[in-house]
């Protein structure tokens, strides 16, 4: 019996200490960002014998990207989701991929690489990023963000990203966590 009601204590201890735990975190920002344009290509190598290639490198290409209000309402085919959520604004402004792929003949395969999302001149998030799919052909992929920002408001908070773009669709749809 007094395992028991000790086991109790615990849990009941314990849901009462998650709450508080998670009182820091804001939770969620959601929205799209769309690529805006190239600052550097890519350096694509071929590798594999003969007139098929085995394998397609894409190294050091930079990106510029933006959330959807950014983009004006002419140059788009349908009504992107704009950032949304009680700290929005912690995620307004343009972020610079660093990217490198690994492709398949099909122009599929995984991604990865380095983000910096400039807030202001004084305030931004940097950090890593991950894409196992990243399918050139149709634009589908998955993505996921981890980074830390720096300046400002953000100082020392930590940032999640998770996304995807559906086939077909120029802006990747996000939720992001920020702590």
């Amino acid at each position: 019996m007094l395992k028991r009601t000790a086991f109790v204590l615990f849990v009941l201890a314990l849901a009462f200490a998650l709450p508080a735990a998670g009182q820091d975190e804001k939770y969620p920002i959601s929205g799209q960002i769309g690529l805006v344009g190239y600052i550097q290509s890519p350096q694509m190598r071929v590798n594999g014998p003969g007139p098929e290639p085995k394998h397609i490198v894409a190294r050091s290409s930079v990106q510029l990207w933006a959330p959807a209000d950014f983009f004006p309402q002419d140059f788009l085919y349908d009504t992107p989701e704009p950032l949304a959520g009680p700290d929005h604004e912690l995620l307004y402004g343009t972020v610079i991929f660093y990217v490198n792929c690994n492709f398949d003949p099909e122009q599929k395969g995984p991604c990865w690489g380095t983000f910096r999302w400039e807030l202001s001149g004084t305030s931004w998030w940097e950090g890593s990023w991950a894409s196992p799919l990243m399918d050139m052909s149709t634009y589908e992929s998955l993505i996921t963000m981890v980074g830390h920002g720096v300046g400002g408001p953000i100082d020392g908070m930590q940032l999640k990203v998770d996304g995807y773009s559906a086939p077909g669709d120029y802006f990747i749809t996000f939720k992001a966590r920020i702590k």
